[in-house]
């Protein structure tokens, strides 16, 4: 796991519910990488948003309000990226 990887979860589990921190590491990170493209898609406070939600670049609307339906398809269609344990 990179460091930049690290720091990401590292902030994202500040903003998770104490319901998300119960889930695996696996989760935990998906949750973080899921909350991190929502932000990059709509918050035009996030340093990314000009690359991505600025150019009109959407979450799918099956995804956009359920983690659960995007980190099934994560883990059941993409699998977790090169790299990531749950060191």
């Amino acid at each position: 796991m990179t460091n930049r990887t690290k720091k990401l979860m590292m902030r994202k589990k500040r903003m998770m519910n104490n319901s998300m921190l119960k889930r695996s590491a696996e989760d935990q990170y998906l949750y973080a990488e899921w909350l991190d493209i929502k932000g990059r898609c709509y918050d035009p406070n996030h340093p990314r948003y000009p690359e991505e939600g600025e150019k009109g670049i959407k979450m799918c609307d099956e995804w956009l309000n359920d983690f659960e339906a995007f980190a099934k398809y994560v883990k059941t269609e993409m699998g977790m990226p090169p790299g990531w344990s749950e060191k």
